[in-house]
């Protein structure tokens, strides 16, 4: 299973895994990025964290000076992710200012979204750089989880379903012979 979704907290996943007994594979990325830049490793144990980078995605951490992160953070780097790569866009249609605020003159896509790279080299979200006038909905864990439980649920009805058909028209075939 590979949700699309902001990132999923350790806990929430590890109920996901446990409760439908499957595999989830966390992805990191964006619009601009043309998908994912991060996937977590299949067979993956450890939850909290979206993955290393794909092969085909650059990524680096910029300071964040006014929320006290900096990628010289010991033992862990924090800052800014910025993806470089050729999934990048090369900017907006017709917004050479929105392209300018986004993508920096090396090509680095500043997502806006704070990480830590963990000892493992995999990216973990912690936050968002946003504005201080920007006003921060609270986060409801039970909310999310309910969410989280109705997409995962929706999507067993519909495997379900595809199966009961492909069963049901399997045996059509078999008594037509």
């Amino acid at each position: 299973m590979l949700p699309a979704s902001a990132p999923i907290s350790a806990e929430i996943l590890g109920f996901v895994r446990v409760a439908f007994c499957c595999e989830v594979i966390e992805a990191y990325g964006q619009t601009e990025g043309s998908g994912a830049a991060t996937n977590t490793n299949p067979g993956e144990k450890e939850a909290g964290h979206v993955g290393p980078p794909n092969a085909c995605s650059e990524m680096k951490l910029v300071d964040v000076p006014e929320l006290s992160y900096f990628a010289t953070d010991k033992p862990y780097p924090r800052g800014e992710i910025c993806v470089r790569g050729p999934g990048i866009i090369p900017g907006y249609l017709k917004d050479e200012v929105k392209t300018r605020e986004t993508i920096d003159e090396e090509g680095w896509l500043q997502s806006g979204d704070i990480g830590i790279i963990g000892g493992n080299g995999t990216i973990t979200v912690i936050g968002n750089e946003m504005p201080a006038s920007s006003v921060l909905l609270p986060y409801n864990p039970a909310q999310k989880m309910a969410l989280i439980f109705n997409r995962f649920l929706l999507c067993l009805l519909k495997t379900a379903r595809r199966m009961c058909s492909r069963y049901t028209h399997s045996r059509i075939l078999a008594t037509c012979t």
